[in-house]
């Protein structure tokens, strides 16, 4: 994948992160019970992130290490 659309990506769930602890904020500002959808929310993001993170180590390791490019063969489907 291109460095500028995973960065892209990177930073728009970076944007709905923000955003789901504004929505957490709030709703724990107006009712304890109304903070689940912004937590549910940025723990889906955070999680998300961490995969996506892992996964880039992932293939940079098997390219450095082992000369095995997973982008370049996704490319080829």
């Amino acid at each position: 994948m291109c460095p500028a659309r995973t960065t892209t990506f990177a930073t728009c769930l970076g944007l709905v992160y923000i955003y789901s602890r504004h929505q957490y904020f709030w709703g724990y500002a107006e009712a304890a019970k109304k903070r689940i959808t912004g937590f549910r929310l940025s723990l889906g993001v955070l999680a998300l992130l961490t995969v996506l993170g892992a996964v880039g180590i992932l293939n940079s390791f098997l390219d450095e290490y082992l000369d095995i490019d997973i982008a370049k063969k996704l490319r080829h489907f």
